[in-house]
């Protein structure tokens, strides 16, 4: 088997959540066992969650209400090239 390839942040906190297929958590896995500061970087990552799963309790486990994210929606950034309404300064 190869080297796995370089993680990203992202990555790094779909690991955290629990997120990702198999294959690539055990490489992240090896990385994690070969790189004594990323380790520690996902340790702070996974207490991070653990406070705020304690502060916010069930309201982190609650889905998000239709109306708000229908606000969400409507504030998403438009990317350059996406046909759209322009907003007025």
């Amino acid at each position: 088997m190869g080297s796995a390839r370089p993680v990203s942040e992202r990555e790094l906190w779909e690991f955290v959540d629990g997120g990702l297929v198999p294959e690539r958590r055990r490489q992240i896995e090896q990385l994690l066992e070969a790189d004594a500061t990323l380790a520690a970087d996902v340790a702070a990552m996974r207490r991070q969650n653990d406070l705020l799963k304690a502060v916010g309790g069930a309201a982190m486990e609650a889905p998000i209400p239709d109306r708000l994210r229908d606000v969400l929606r409507e504030k998403e950034p438009r990317h350059k090239g996406v046909k759209g309404r322009r907003r007025k300064h």
